[in-house]
């Protein structure tokens, strides 16, 4: 999406994130305006990635209901119908969390205070991004039964919850920061998983029919 940002910019490295996680008037200000006013380019280019990302939470979303749903036959179901029912209400926060930016971005242009919209902004981005870590958590007690790789997938996807709870203690934009990166990289991971299941634990498979293994042991 950083591309759709290049088109209205020439810079890759937009402040979308940034912007997610301000929790003061002060913070859009910085991101958007100087001494000239608004940035029109910068607020169009964040404005065309965040239309552009409703197509992207429905993917995202809907991967990790297909993940849980699949994994039903294979954990416990109260876990999984815990993360399917999880993954909804980030797709829903998300829906709330961009209405929030552009209306920013909106009121921001036409001169208007937008405080209000702000304190919406920090409940929906952190209930997103903080329902995130807990899916993510949810799932690595899954890559934990499985083989060594396994293991080290779960070491990766149990740190975004880690980072939550600093943040729940500390909110600060460093801490969140991470904490989106960390969550960035478990969707890696779990991309890459369902392309290597079949490795990593032979009775799952996303890719090819499934085989149960009698005798196989997590």
């Amino acid at each position: 999406m950083s591309y759709v940002y290049y088109l209205n910019t020439g810079d890759f490295n937009s402040p979308v994130i940034e912007f997610e996680f301000v929790t003061e008037t002060v913070q859009v200000l910085d991101l958007f305006t100087n001494i000239q006013g608004p940035k029109k380019e910068i607020i169009s280019g964040v404005n065309d990635q965040n239309k552009l990302d409703f197509i992207f939470m429905f993917n995202y979303s809907f991967l990790l209901i297909l993940v849980f749903w699949k994994l039903k036959n294979y954990e416990k179901k109260i876990i999984c119908n815990l993360a399917l029912i999880l993954s909804v209400l980030v797709f829903i926060s998300d829906i709330f969390e961009n209405i929030q930016l552009f209306a920013i971005t909106k009121d921001l242009e036409s001169g208007e205070g937008f405080d209000n919209n702000i304190m919406s902004l920090i409940f929906f981005t952190r209930m997103k991004w903080y329902l995130l870590s807990v899916i993510f958590a949810l799932l690595s007690f899954h890559y934990f039964k499985q083989r060594v790789l396994g293991k080290i997938l779960s070491l990766i996807t149990i740190s975004p919850l880690i980072l939550t709870s600093l943040s729940i203690f500390n909110d600060n934009m460093e801490i969140n920061l991470i904490l989106s990166n960390t969550i960035m990289l478990s969707f890696l991971v779990l991309i890459i998983w369902i392309f290597l299941s079949v490795s990593i634990s032979p009775n799952i498979s996303f890719y090819k029919k499934e085989q149960k293994l009698k005798n196989y042991k997590l």
